[in-house]
């Protein structure tokens, strides 16, 4: 184990966004600012609401798909679903936890959320509206890419943070393989949804990645809130379509 894994894993509340205590590999970044006890529980608040609303959200779909959906509808629909409740309840507890040792694991788990969610969110799109060898395609590598970056976040946790916010970006948007696809496949509102979604996501990136200032870190999960909200009503439209 390096140095600087076991000085993180001594204390994981050092690691926030995007640094780990004074290692070789970061001695020229600044190191990051801690939140406040105040800030954490707006964080938790935040992403609580979120987990209550998945949590409904994943039983709203298991009801639409299991009364005249498809095979293909319900495992699409239930693993966004799923992928949802895992990145709130591991948002939830990190944020509220106050035990280091918990901590530690909460904040490994939080982050594979994430990546979970980004190929949670193409799994309906691959199975019901693409299908076929382009939606199989796309279901592959966003799995694929999602296993990939949770191994190393497990195997590289010294450097947890480091690269996060790039690798979530060049996922998030592999979806534009087949943009064609989805413009010839999904409705005008679908699209819509979709695209203001990511446009959540990306816009709150820059809070991720400059929260070194207070509750920068709340406003990013505002916005993570609201892109869920566009894309869990694009995937209702997938199998239950609505006027847009």
């Amino acid at each position: 184990m390096s140095t600087a894994t076991r000085q993180l894993m001594e204390h994981p509340a050092d690691v926030y966004r995007l640094g780990v205590p004074a290692t070789p590999a970061l001695d020229r970044r600044k190191a990051p600012r801690a939140p406040d006890r105040v800030e954490e529980l707006a964080n938790s608040l935040t992403h609580g609401v979120g987990l209550v609303l998945s949590l409904a959200g994943l039983y709203a779909l298991v009801v639409i798909t299991g009364r005249s959906g498809s095979s293909e509808q319900a495992i699409g629909c239930v693993t966004y679903g799923g992928s949802l409740v895992l990145l709130y309840a591991a948002s939830t507890l990190y944020h509220g936890w106050r035990d280091d040792a918990t901590k530690r694991f909460l904040l490994v788990l939080d982050h594979i959320g994430i990546y979970t969610l980004i190929a949670g969110s193409y799994t309906p799109l691959a199975l019901i509206p693409l299908h076929g060898p382009r939606g199989w395609a796309l279901l592959v590598l966003a799995w694929g890419s999602a296993l990939v970056g949770s191994v190393a976040k497990v195997l590289r946790f010294d450097r947890l943070h480091e690269d996060s916010p790039l690798a979530y970006v060049a996922m998030s948007w592999i979806g534009l393989a087949v943009f064609g696809q989805i413009l010839a496949t999904l409705s005008r509102g679908e699209v819509l949804w979709l695209l203001g979604g990511g446009g959540f996501y990306m816009v709150g990136l820059f809070f991720f990645i400059t929260d070194d200032r207070r509750f920068h870190h709340t406003i990013w999960h505002l916005f993570v809130l609201a892109g869920s909200i566009c894309h869990y009503r694009a995937v209702i439209g997938y199998v239950m379509p609505i006027p847009a």
